[in-house]
C-alpha cells in the first residue's frame, strides 16, 4: 500500500513463516520514468528470472537474481520478449529472442554462469505471420513452444526434467486450425477448434500427440466458447462465455458431469487464477463484476467447500450504491450486441446523464466488465459507464469474432454506433453528454465512429490509436504488420486494400465538424508508432470545420502499456475525466 510499483514477495508453508521479499520493482524504478520488472523463480526456489523494459516498447532484457544472496548474477541476456520457463535443473531456461520488428523469431536455451552468444537456438520461426513463445505445464512436467499466427496455431513440447533434450512436434500446423496444448502426468490435454468452432477438449498420449490420436474430453457446443482449460487428476476446470456471459465450469471426467462455480446471468468476470500448487485438488479463481471488487476463491474439488483466499478492500466504497445491467442491442443487420451499463442508483436524471461508451473489438479479444476504482469518480459524479462489446471481440463466440475483421470489419463500428444510438433513443443521455473511449485497435474504432457519426459524441478519447492503417500494414518492417495480415489483410491485395482504405481514420477524415478530441501517443511505441496518431490529429486539426479542442499528449518516457507505475498512470486518468468534466461545462 501507498507504493508506486509491486513487491514481490514469498513465503514458506510453515504456520509461523515470515514472508520474505524476493523483488522490490520500486527500488529498480527509482529513477526512471518507466520500468516493467516481472520475476519467474525456478523450481528450485534459488534463483529469479526477472524481464526488464525500461521503456515502454516491449523489449525485455533478462537479469537473474540469486534469491540466498539478493545479489544479481552477471547473465544478461538482451532483446527477448520476456516470456520464459525453466526447466526442473533449475539452471536451464527457454526464452524468446525478438528480430529487429520486435517480433519474436526464435526461441533460445540459455544455461545459467554462461554468456548471450553462447545461448543455443532450439527453435525458428521463419513464417513471419507466426509468433512464438514459450510456457510450462502447471504441473512443471513439461516446456512447451507454441507458434501462433491469427488464425493457426502449432506446438512443441519437452520433458522439463531433461532440459537438454530436444523437443518434439504436437501437431503439425493446420490451416485454419488453432490448438493450446498442457500436461498432466503421461498425457496432453489440448484445447482445439479442430472440428469445433468454439472449440473442444481432447486428450493424447504424451509419446503419440498428434491429430490421429486426439480422444474427445469435453464435447464442442455452439455458442459456448471454450477460453482457457485447467487440468486436475479427475477434473477439467473451463472458463467458457455462453451468450455474452462469461462462467467458470468444472468437468467431471468420471461421471461426465459438469458443473457451473461462478459467473453466469449476470454481468461479471471470472477468470481461472492457476492452481495453488502442481498436484493439488484446488481450483482457484477470480470474480469480480462492475459493481465487485476482485475476489479470489479457493474450491477443495474433493469436498467441495469454497474459501475466500483474498478479497481486495476499497475503503469508503458503498456497493449497494451502484447497479450494473446487461442489455442487448440490435445492430445495423439484426446483430444483438451486448452492452454493459453501470451506474449509481441516485444519480440518474430524468433529462438524461453524461455516458462514457467503452470499445474494442479487434483480435477476437472480450472486454469483460471489470471493476475499476477510479470508475467510481464518474459514477460519484452522475455518470453512466458502457462497455459495447461489439464484434472483433469473442464475447458472443468465436462466430462474433469472425464477423468483425477482414472484410466485415465495418460491423465493429456499427455495432458501436448502434451502441450509441440505443443510449439515446432510451432517453439516457444526449449528443451533448456522450463521451467515447477506446485504446489501440480500440483507437481505430475511435476515429472510424469519428467519421462515420461525428454527430452523436460530444468527445472522444482515443488512447495510441491505430489509425493509419493502410500506410501501416503496407509497410512489413514495421513491428506487427505481417503478423496481423490475418486480422486486417494484406493490402497488396485491390479489395483488402480498397476495404482497409474505406475504413482508415486517417484516410477518411473530411471538411466537417468532429467531436472534441483526447489523443495519446507514446514515444516508445513500438505497436502503434507515434507518428500514426500525431498525422491524424495533424489532418484533422487541419479539414475540422469547429472549434472544440483537439488535444494531443505525447509521453516521450512510455511506449503501447502508457505508464508504468500506478501514480502516473491515475495522473492520465484525472486527466481524461477532467477532458470530460471540462466539456460538460461548456
Amino acid at each position: 500500500p501507498g507504493m508506486d510499483y509491486p513487491v514481490f514477495m514469498r513465503k514458506a508453508e510453515a504456520p509461523a513463516a515470515v514472508p520474505e521479499v524476493l523483488l522490490d520493482v520500486n527500488i529498480i524504478a527509482a529513477g526512471r520514468e518507466y520500468l516493467d520488472a516481472r520475476p519467474v523463480v525456478d523450481p528450485l526456489g534459488r534463483f529469479a528470472a526477472v524481464a526488464v523494459d525500461t521503456s515502454g516498447s516491449l523489449s525485455y532484457d533478462l537479469v537473474f537474481l540469486d534469491l540466498g544472496s539478493g545479489l544479481f548474477l552477471h547473465d544478461t541476456l538482451r532483446g527477448t520478449d520476456g516470456e520464459v520457463a525453466w526447466g526442473n535443473d533449475g539452471y536451464t531456461l527457454f526464452y524468446g529472442l525478438q528480430d529487429s520488428t520486435y517480433r519474436t523469431d526464435r526461441i533460445m536455451r540459455h544455461s545459467l554462469g554462461t554468456m548471450q552468444e553462447a545461448d543455443v537456438e532450439v527453435f525458428r520461426e521463419a513464417d513471419s505471420t507466426f509468433w512464438p513463445w514459450v510456457s510450462k505445464s502447471p504441473s512443471d512436467e513439461y516446456v512447451f513452444i507454441h507458434s501462433e499466427s491469427g488464425t493457426s496455431s502449432e506446438a512443441w513440447l519437452l520433458d522439463a526434467d531433461m532440459p537438454s533434450g530436444s523437443f518434439r512436434l504436437v501437431q503439425e500446423r493446420m490451416p485454419g486450425v488453432e490448438y493450446r496444448v498442457t500436461g498432466l502426468r503421461d498425457s496432453l490435454f489440448i484445447l482445439t477448434n479442430l472440428d469445433a468452432p468454439d472449440f473442444r477438449i481432447v486428450r493424447a498420449p504424451v509419446l503419440r500427440p498428434s491429430a490421429g490420436n486426439w480422444r474427445e474430453v469435453v464435447a464442442h457446443r455452439e455458442g459456448v466458447l471454450i477460453e482457457d482449460i485447467e487440468v486436475f487428476p479427475g477434473h477439467v476446470a473451463m472458463a467458457v462465455r455462453n451468450d455474452g456471459f462469461t462462467e467458470i465450469r468444472l468437468f467431471d471426467r468420471a461421471s461426465r458431469s459438469e458443473t457451473v462455480v461462478a459467473g453466469g446471468d449476470e454481468p461479471c468476470c471470472v477468470a481461472l487464477a492457476g492452481p495453488m500448487e502442481p498436484g493439488e485438488g484446488v481450483l482457484r479463481y477470480e470474480y469480480s463484476s462492475p459493481t465487485t471488487p476482485p475476489t479470489v476463491f479457493d474450491l477443495d474439488l474433493a469436498s467441495g467447500v469454497t474459501t475466500v483466499a483474498h478479497r481486495e478492500e476499497v475503503p469508503g466504497y458503498s456497493p449497494e450504491l451502484y447497479r450494473a445491467r446487461r442489455v442487448f442491442v440490435t445492430s445495423h443487420d439484426g446483430a444483438r450486441v451486448p452492452l454493459t451499463l453501470v451506474w449509481r442508483q441516485d444519480r440518474l436524471r430524468p433529462g438524461g446523464n453524461p455516458v462514457l461508451l467503452y470499445g474494442y473489438g479487434a483480435y477476437g479479444i472480450s472486454t469483460d466488465p471489470w471493476f475499476s476504482r477510479t470508475r467510481i469518480s464518474l459514477l460519484d459524479r452522475g455518470f453512466i459507464c458502457g462497455i459495447a462489446h461489439v464484434r472483433g471481440g469473442s464475447e458472443m463466440g468465436r462466430s462474433w469474432y469472425e464477423s468483425g475483421r477482414l472484410l466485415e470489419k465495418m460491423n465493429t463500428f456499427l455495432d458501436f454506433i448502434s451502441c450509441a444510438e440505443y443510449l439515446i433513443g432510451q432517453g439516457l443521455t444526449d449528443p451533448s453528454m456522450m463521451f467515447a473511449m477506446g485504446e489501440s485497435a480500440g483507437g481505430l474504432l475511435m476515429g472510424a465512429v469519428a467519421n462515420m457519426r461525428p454527430d452523436l459524441f460530444r468527445g472522444i478519447i482515443a488512447g495510441v490509436p491505430f489509425v493509419d492503417v493502410v500506410t501501416t500494414m503496407l509497410d512489413p518492417g514495421i513491428p506487427l504488420t505481417t503478423n496481423e495480415y490475418e486480422e486486417w489483410g494484406d493490402p497488396s491485395d485491390p479489395v483488402f486494400y480498397s476495404y482497409m482504405l474505406s475504413y482508415s481514420p486517417y484516410d477518411n477524415v473530411t471538411v466537417k465538424d468532429y467531436p472534441a478530441m483526447l489523443v495519446t501517443a507514446g514515444w516508445n511505441d513500438s505497436q502503434v508508432c507515434y507518428w500514426e496518431p500525431l498525422k491524424w490529429v495533424s489532418k484533422l486539426r487541419l479539414l475540422r470545420t469547429d472549434d472544440d479542442p483537439i488535444v494531443l499528449r505525447v509521453d516521450i518516457g512510455t511506449g503501447h502499456a502508457g505508464s508504468s507505475g500506478r501514480f502516473e498512470w491515475m495522473r492520465q486518468t484525472a486527466l481524461e475525466y477532467a477532458f470530460m468534466i471540462d466539456l460538460l461545462k461548456r
